[in-house]
């Protein structure tokens, strides 16, 4: 995970995101004209996101139980804006920032799938399927003992790429589905 964090500047977030929000409109106007394919490509991509997702987070760093004491992180911002943490100089919380950064970028994909995947998308549940599988992530994590921190920063990065990636994918749906009805002479 180290070596994507050392890659994101603004060049590369930008591109990202770029594609990120270029993916959906494409997607939702192929879902116009081809009703099955896009939702059946959604869940094979679904499930290539997941593994990414999974391995990037669970792969550990040093053998399982070797982590020495367990310590979870329950302050949000704790690593960012404490005063505690006063002695972090600009590198370390850079560090920090990309961390979280990457952790939101990394369930942006997922946000954007689960929309296109789902027979009857909800945001709601994209966002509790977001939810739901970081805070597994995070108690993996604490389980396993193997070199990974246990954040409620990044759960709640995790979750807020979701958001952000189900909305990117609804809101082109949305447009879409107005002009379409428009075309067809259906009041909206």
């Amino acid at each position: 995970m180290w070596e994507v964090i050392l890659y994101l500047n603004v060049a590369s977030v930008t591109a990202f995101m770029l594609f990120c929000a270029a993916v959906p409109w494409a997607g939702a106007a192929l879902e116009t004209r081809t009703q099955e394919a896009i939702p059946k490509l959604a869940r094979a991509l679904l499930v290539l996101c997941l593994a990414v997702i999974l391995v990037a987070t669970l792969m550990p760093t040093q053998p399982l139980n070797s982590g020495g004491p367990r310590y979870v992180s329950w302050m949000p911002g704790e690593g960012l804006w404490s005063n505690d943490l006063s002695f972090m100089g600009g590198m370390e919380r850079d560090m920090v920032l990309r961390l979280q950064l990457a952790n939101a970028l990394m369930f942006i994909p997922l946000g954007i799938l689960l929309v296109f995947a789902g027979r009857r998308p909800r945001l709601g549940r994209v966002i509790a399927i977001c939810l739901v599988l970081s805070v597994s992530i995070e108690a993996a994590q604490y389980v396993m003992n193997a070199g990974r921190t246990v954040d409620v920063d990044d759960v709640l990065f995790n979750t807020l790429g979701g958001i952000i990636g189900g909305v990117l994918a609804f809101v082109p749906r949305l447009v879409l589905a107005g002009r379409s009805a428009e075309q067809a002479g259906v009041p909206g």
